[in-house]
């Protein structure tokens, strides 16, 4: 224990009188054990966390990148389509400020504050991660299906946000040139369900 290794039981062997003494560091093993992959389960979850807002700042990053590169290379070339261009870009430009305050949202969460639930709709906010990636689509000459029923859900909006961009940014990096992407919700017994499929290459079965 001294070493910091809690994985070995105490066994009493001596005399009675120390018994108690052994149940009593006993106990306290426990008690440090369970604190210890506590603590360890917690430092996996901030890591993955941030890790996975790191991740997501690709998408929006890269659609910002390919409309600014459209308008410099003349494909809005008329002032509906430069107006559609800037507006995407403002969105974009959004979600990446909302992702950085994310970081400042896991300070909170660390705090022992709760995630902010709020009702809306499942189908609007999938739609809302699509549409400014159309020109992404285009340039890879992907058709998009969306098949999205309507359902009002309470949750965190912007952790499913996240959510959906990631399943969206991993698509579109993994599919091939001249395929598909379908993207369904439906319900089901225990809940909704959000499928993202596309025609990217099989995953080989010894893939880590």
């Amino acid at each position: 224990m001294e070493r910091g290794d809690l994985s070995t039981p105490l066994d009493c062997k001596g005399p009675d009188e120390f018994s108690s003494v052994y149940a009593a560091f006993e106990h306290m093993r426990r008690h440090l054990l369970e604190e210890q992959k506590k603590n360890a389960r917690y430092e996996q979850a901030r890591t993955d966390l941030v890790a996975g807002i790191s991740h997501d700042l690709r998408t929006p990053l890269t659609s910002v990148k390919g409309y600014i590169k459209g308008m410099r290379d003349g494909v809005a070339n008329t002032p509906e389509k430069r107006e559609q261009y800037l507006d995407i870009i403002l969105e974009e430009s959004d979600r990446m400020a909302h992702l950085v305050g994310s970081l400042l949202e896991l300070s909170r969460l660390e705090a022992g504050a709760e995630l902010h639930r709020e009702t809306f709709n499942l189908a609007a906010l999938v739609r809302e991660v699509w549409e400014p990636l159309s020109l992404s689509l285009e340039q890879k000459h992907l058709t998009l299906s969306l098949e999205l029923a309507d359902y009002i859900v309470e949750g965190d909006r912007e952790r499913l946000r996240e959510l959906a961009d990631n399943l969206a940014s991993n698509a579109l990096r993994h599919a091939v040139p001249g395929g598909r992407i379908r993207v369904t919700l439906k319900a089901e017994e225990a809940g909704v369900r959000l499928t993202v499929q596309n025609d990217g290459l099989p995953i080989p079965p010894d893939a880590p």
